[in-house]
């Protein structure tokens, strides 16, 4: 860059965001397809930045991992994330069945569904949603189990 245009930025920095902030909002079909495109030509460099940022700020990488594994469980289930959290609220951030306030895990809540109709129950801590899973979501098997503890 040369000297006259170092300076002529420098004097004009304001104006010159405003500009590109507003060229962006007007273009941003075309700014998503070059990142795209530019993403796809530069895989190893682009990963490169990934693993960079996530050394630097390595909590950060976990919270946007975990943010990305439920939003893909929720998009699996048909739920929004406004829906998860509403649900969460209803149960008073509480296990469905249990009532506890921690997960079990360092995951989030596991989304409980029918299996028939795929109609989503509630959310459970991890201890709960694998006695229902053990006992694939059968009554009779949870009825025989009582009578055992009983007996």
């Amino acid at each position: 860059m040369s000297d006259y245009n170092k300076q002529y930025y420098a004097r004009n920095h304001e104006r010159e965001l405003e500009h590109a902030k507003k060229w962006a909002e007007q273009n941003k079909e075309r700014r998503r397809e070059t990142n795209r495109d530019w993403r796809a030509r530069n895989k190893k460099r682009v990963r490169a930045n990934l693993k960079a940022r996530q050394a630097r700020k390595p909590e950060r990488a976990t919270e946007i991992r975990k943010r990305c594994a439920l939003n893909q469980r929720l998009k699996r289930k048909g739920m929004s994330l406004g829906e998860y959290n509403a649900m969460l609220a209803g149960q008073g951030g509480r296990c469905a069945i249990y009532g506890s306030s921690k997960t079990g895990t360092s995951m989030d809540w596991h989304i409980d569904y029918d299996h028939r109709t795929s109609r989503v129950r509630g959310l459970l801590c991890h201890f709960c949603n694998v006695a229902l899973g053990l006992v694939r979501g059968d009554v009779s098997i949870l009825r025989k189990m009582i009578a055992y503890l009983e007996s």
